[in-house]
């Protein structure tokens, strides 16, 4: 038999999977910090390891895709850590 492997389809799930012990992960920041105050989860190693994020899409000259697009980079200017 191979190892155990789990499906879980969400960030939200992931999270909640690392607080209940089902393993360890790596967690958004976002996410981690209630986790972490509330003492449910612990850090592993020292500070936070960046990820670089890449929005990709077809080239359509959509004006529909170019808001959206848009409005994911502004929405994650404003949230994530630079």
């Amino acid at each position: 038999a191979g190892p155990v492997r789990h499906y879980v389809p969400t960030s939200e799930g992931f999270a909640e999977s690392v607080a209940r012990g089902l393993g360890w992960g790596m967690v958004p920041e976002s996410q981690a910090e209630p986790l972490l105050a509330a003492g449910r989860v612990v850090p592993l190693a020292a500070g936070w390891l960046d990820v670089a994020l890449y929005w990709q899409q077809w080239r359509l000259d959509s004006p529909a895709l170019a808001a959206l697009a848009e409005a994911v980079s502004a929405t994650a200017a404003r949230a994530l850590r630079r």
